[in-house]
């Protein structure tokens, strides 16, 4: 029997099957999937490879990530009732800032990640998408661009890819409030949204006069003209536009004044494969007399175009019976040709390449369009298509044909009856006009709508605009878990205050990646942002996701191979990544990038993380010894799988930094080659001008560690309740309620009117914390990689009490500037060493810390690691 765990994660997996089906039905509901209705089944394939799918496998993961984040342990709300109830206690609940998240960012996007396009685009159109998406994106590539193409209708993955491009362009997209909202969130970036289009979709005027839109059922006609007004948003919207042919660009210039390009269809790879394929048969000739004209719609929405030629049509095939029509795709037969229907082929609409074969097969091509404004902003499609194949093509005489066809020579231009006859009977009866002119026309179109000649000149244009990444600078990719204004915990100091300096470095550029708030938006996501001049890439993580156990998650791989792929930097930086697993250093190792780790703490030799045993006691071991894990973690061969899997990782670094001695001999010990184990000590905030502190009636103790036994706040609690003076009061640092919500309950504490709870402070109020305390209590209940919080009131002379807990006592001298206990969660010790002070208050009146020198400071860490970095990218 399935227990809830197991229930909630298959309940998560029906939710996103449902979000997956519901996705699929807005697809298939879309205007654009029911005007092509008719193609739908013989082009179903080609569709299926262009639309997103959600996998079984992706869904399979998201169902055991969410499992593993529900052992996370929150706070009760009575618990932080009763916290605000004490009386005396200042218990401040610090916001969300979304602000920071949500404001302008300054870097220009191409600064950080070069020319990289993202297309969110219309689809369901195959032909449209090919001339005016997948074209586009080769010509990107052409130039040296990196392009993603997403489905306007996946809005999660269109929303990711935003965060991480130069350039957008939207292509046919309504304007509905989530896309608006895209185009404004590209404006926050610092993009310029571009809206591009190969029809006047946005002008009702234009459109109600399509008489196209006569021959479809009545509601479908309705709901096409129903769009203009959304499509026409879009194009408010955008900050620059860009029009398949001059005359949709002037169309829009009319509505929105803005930058505008024109990029018109143009030749392809594909297309120019099968082109040749096609030719190369045609040169064997058939033999069977037949000459045949050849039709292709993609909807049933060009039936009156064809209206143009059907009377010629008809008259031609009468007086030629070895002339056929071959009409491809959606077409319902005009009644002027029912009396010569055996002279018409009907062919089903195919993928665009059997299109290519099918027409191949015909002599002449036709591309009739009706006198209308809106066929006026036509591209020239049908004339390049039967000009590669080295066909004629006659083509109404709308302003594109009549600026690419030289009549007679190229091609054939006609408007009236008459002239359609006139140029079929010429292509009927004469076989070496149809050979001349199709040569011309093939002539023609290689040079015109050639693919580098367009991404030169039409495409580059579109770039021009785009700001280029800086040469000769040392890109770094910082990674950690939290980042402001997220700041929680001391690897993060260290994160943020190396990211900061090292960006201000003449020739150095920094990147950060780190998780953000669920808050901001679903799983999976990312948020662009700045802090201090740095950008800020934050993976946005699912509510209650951070699981300090959690090491491997494909899902962050992937989405941090995305990152690495944009940014490109030079060497990666880890810090911690528990919460956001090891997999982020996974896929830098995979993507051949190298890194550096930070080990702030045990999480990579410790499935449990600081070495704590479940009843709150110290490991003590130093070399590991599986047989002692055995009896601590609840699995011993899934504990050994995930310590192999992350030594390995751990292996492939290019060097590991360690903030102390002690944890630079740790990991030593345990098999990691000494010449790559470097100690880089945690820098630390210098002060201003200190407070001069007088002697106080109570002697103020601080505790800064967080409601967890790992930093012995329940030592610090047995240790007071227990002590024989009274002469204190007890300052407690609640880290958590800059998360929102309170992690310390002293509601039941002895000397609850003793204890001054407050939120934590933040660097530039370092000097205000120390200043306003005598004594740093730090009964850590394990074997430390540093100890900031030590060194900070080191630093600002104020006596520390800490545990002999490997990096943490570095820099005191007991006795001198502290006073160093047993690491125990015995509170005699703790004890002993207050009521040695609080016996002799006046033993602290004036003190100096005489061994300050040695405290390495922000600048001198930033300074050292910089070497490294640099050393490792050169290497």
């Amino acid at each position: 029997m399935a227990d809830g765990r197991d229930e909630a994660g298959l309940a998560e997996i029906r939710a996103e099957l449902d979000r997956a089906e519901a996705e699929l039905a807005r697809l298939r509901g879309s205007l654009s999937w029911r005007v092509t209705a008719p193609l739908r089944l013989a082009m179903r394939a080609a569709l299926l490879a262009r639309n997103p799918v959600l996998s079984w496998r992706r869904l399979r993961e998201r169902a055991v990530r969410s499992m593993r984040a529900r052992g996370v342990r929150g706070v009760s709300g009575a618990a932080s009732v009763a916290l605000r109830k004490l009386r005396g206690a200042r218990v401040v609940a610090v916001p969300a800032a979304a602000g920071v998240y949500g404001a302008v960012v300054r870097r220009a996007p191409g600064e950080l990640f070069g020319r990289r396009v993202l297309i969110v685009a219309e689809l369901g159109l195959a032909q449209c998408a090919k001339y005016f998406v997948w074209q586009k994106r080769d010509h990107f590539a052409a130039l040296g661009a990196e392009c993603r193409v997403v489905a306007w209708q996946d809005g999660r993955t269109a929303r990711r890819e935003l965060q991480l491009c130069s350039l957008v362009i939207f292509y046919r997209t309504p304007g509905t409030p989530e896309l608006l909202a895209m185009m404004e969130e590209a404006r926050r970036l610092g993009l310029a949204p571009v809206w591009e289009v190969d029809d006047i979709i946005f002008d009702a005027a234009v459109l109600a006069e399509n008489r196209n839109l006569d021959l479809l059922e009545p509601g479908l006609k309705r709901e096409l003209l129903g769009t203009v007004e959304s499509y026409r948003r879009s194009l408010m919207a955008a900050d620059a536009v860009i029009g398949s042919v001059p005359r949709i660009v002037e169309a829009m210039q009319a509505v929105r004044d803005v930058p505008s390009y024109v990029v018109q269809v143009g030749l392809d790879a594909e297309t120019l494969r099968v082109a040749a394929e096609v030719r190369a048969a045609r040169a064997l000739g058939r033999g069977d007399g037949e000459v045949r004209i050849v039709y292709g719609s993609v909807s049933k929405a060009h039936n009156a175009d064809f209206g143009q030629a059907a009377g010629a049509l008809a008259r031609v095939l009468r007086a030629h019976p070895q002339a056929r029509l071959w009409a491809i795709g959606a077409l319902e037969l005009p009644a002027e040709l029912a009396d010569v229907a055996a002279q018409v082929v009907r062919l089903p609409g195919v993928p665009y390449a059997d299109y290519l074969r099918l027409a191949g097969g015909a002599d002449i091509a036709i591309a009739p369009l009706l006198p209308l404004e809106f066929n006026e902003g036509k591209s020239t499609t049908k004339f390049l298509e039967a000009g590669i194949l080295g066909m004629p093509a006659i083509c109404s005489g709308r302003g594109t044909f009549r600026a690419v066809i030289r009549h007679g020579e190229t091609g054939f231009i006609a408007d009236r009856e008459d002239e359609w006859v006139a140029a079929l009977e010429a292509l009927v009866h004469d076989a070496g006009l149809r050979e001349r002119v199709g040569q011309a026309a093939l002539d023609y179109v290689l040079t015109q709508y050639d693919p580098m000649r367009i991404a030169r000149e039409q495409v580059a244009p579109v770039l021009e605009n785009v700001a280029l990444r800086r040469d000769g600078v040392l890109r770094v990719l910082a990674v950690n878990l939290f980042y402001a204004p997220e700041s929680f915990g001391g690897a993060t100091v260290v994160a943020e205050q190396m990211a900061r300096r090292l960006n201000a470095v003449d020739g150095v550029e920094v990147v950060v990646f780190a998780g953000g708030p669920a808050s901001l938006g679903e799983a999976a996501g990312l948020r662009r942002y700045e802090v201090d001049g740095v950008a800020v890439i934050a993976a946005l993580r699912a509510a209650g996701a951070i699981d300090d156990r959690s090491w491997r998650d494909p899902r962050m791989r992937e989405l941090f191979r995305d990152v690495l792929r944009a940014v490109q930097p030079d060497v990666v930086h880890f810090h911690s990544v528990q919460g956001i697993s090891a997999s982020v250093i996974e896929a830098a190792r995979a993507e051949g990038i190298p890194y550096v780790v930070t080990l702030h703490d045990a999480w990579f030799l410790c499935e449990r993380q600081f070495m704590i045993r479940e009843n709150g006691r110290a490991c003590l071991q130093h070399r590991i010894d599986w047989s002692v894990c055995a009896g601590c973690v609840p699995d011993l061969g899934a504990s050994m799988a995930r310590a192999g899997w992350l030594r390995s990782l751990l292996m492939d670094a290019a060097l590991l930094l360690t903030p102390s001695t002690y944890f630079r001999d740790l990991h030593v010990a345990n098999g990691f080659p000494a010449e790559r184990v470097r100690v880089n000590r945690n820098g630390v905030a210098v002060p201003g001008a200190l407070v001069a502190r007088g002697r106080r009636e109570r002697l103020r103790l601080g505790f800064v560690g967080g409601a967890g036994p790992t930093k012995g706040l329940n030592v610090v609690r047995a240790a007071l309740e227990g002590s024989r003076f009274a002469n204190f009061e007890l300052v407690l640092v609640d880290n958590t309620l800059a998360l929102g919500f309170s992690g310390l309950d002293v509601a039941g504490w002895k000397l609850a009117r003793e204890v001054l709870v407050v939120p934590a402070y933040r660097q530039n109020e370092l000097d205000a914390f120390f200043g306003g305390i005598d004594v740093l209590l730090f009964p850590t209940q394990w074997r430390e990689s540093f100890g900031l919080t030590v060194r900070e009131a080191l630093l600002r002379d104020v006596w520390v009490i800490a545990s002999d807990a490997g990096g943490v006592v570095e820099d005191i001298v007991d006795g001198v500037n502290g006073t160093v206990i047993p690491l125990t969660d015995d509170p005699a010790p703790l004890r002993a060493a207050i009521e040695a002070l609080l016996v002799a208050p006046e033993r602290l009146e004036g003190f100096v810390n005489p061994h300050k020198a040695g405290i390495a400071s922000h600048e001198d860490q930033a300074r050292e690691l910089l070497g490294f970095l640099k050393a490792v990218a050169a290497s």
